[in-house]
């Protein structure tokens, strides 16, 4: 028997997920097999390839039967934490801060996106931006699984105290 099935996390930034193409991840697994002529058991190592579909999302499993003497093994995958991103869904989330002068004045923002393309938006025609104000910006976040639809890219305000006293004093 190729003995009892193993779980094993693999990696995907956002990115690697919102590639239109898909993307590859290649695999290496260790596992104490024997060899059929000799009866010694040694360590072999197999390459699983893993086509990514773009828009997976964290938990996607993918499952391969035990072969060559290798037991059957699951790749669960997870998401790298993006610098500024947050997914949510479909929809990817950016904390944008800015401070009480932008709030007041306005803002002209580009966002580099994970699919490589970058929005760029201005708040002039909404300020006064109040801190918890969102923008949201339809089919710029994340492939849809089946395409060709993206979710939203929302962009939540966090206004920078312009107390005297509060915010981020540097230390002396």
């Amino acid at each position: 028997s190729a003995g009892k099935a193993y779980t094993r996390p693999f990696y995907c930034s956002l990115e690697d997920l919102s590639n239109l193409k898909g993307c590859t991840k290649k695999l290496k697994v260790k596992h104490p097999a024997m060899d059929p002529v000799t009866g010694i058991s040694a360590e072999m190592e197999k390459i699983y390839r893993i086509r990514v579909k773009p828009g997976w999302k964290q938990g996607t499993k993918v499952k391969y039967n035990g072969q060559e003497g290798f037991p059957p093994i699951t790749f669960v995958l997870k998401e790298k934490p993006h610098s500024f991103l947050k997914r949510q869904g479909d929809d990817l989330i950016w904390q944008c801060r800015i401070t009480a002068s932008q709030a007041e004045k306005g803002a002209k923002l580009t966002i580099p996106l994970p699919s490589a393309e970058s929005v760029s938006v201005s708040t002039q025609d909404r300020a006064p931006i109040e801190n918890g104000d969102t923008i949201t910006i339809a089919g710029k976040g994340m492939p849809i699984k089946g395409g060709p639809d993206r979710g939203d890219l929302i962009i939540k305000f966090l206004v920078a105290s312009s107390a005297p006293n509060g915010g981020d004093r540097q230390q002396q």
